[in-house]
């Protein structure tokens, strides 16, 4: 019987394991303006590159790391943009079509 993973646990491997679905479903929560699940899979995609060397890298203490990563959390810009430089990834700015 395999031991119990838990589904943070599972979704950290699985973005660690496959990187373009990780960038995939940022842009999806980007794309659909859902802030509380781009902060939960920015927390994901952390906990599988290690929450410790985000820390670090951020100058963030972990526990705040988390909470900041947290579906409530509500980071400053130059926050969230630290992090996604630490995590290696870029937000960018792109125009919408006209309604």
């Amino acid at each position: 019987m395999k031991p119990y993973v838990s589904y943070d646990e599972a979704m950290a491997q699985l973005y660690r394991e496959n990187p373009q679905m990780a960038l995939d479903a940022l842009n999806a929560c980007m794309k659909d303006g859902d802030m509380e699940m781009l902060l939960v899979t920015l927390r994901h995609i952390a906990k599988g590159k290690g929450v410790a060397e985000l820390a670090e890298a951020t100058g963030l203490q972990k526990n705040t790391l988390y909470r900041t990563l947290s579906s409530r959390g509500n980071p400053s810009l130059r926050t969230l943009l630290s992090i996604c430089g630490a995590l290696g990834v870029a937000m960018r700015f792109e125009a919408r079509p006209a309604a």
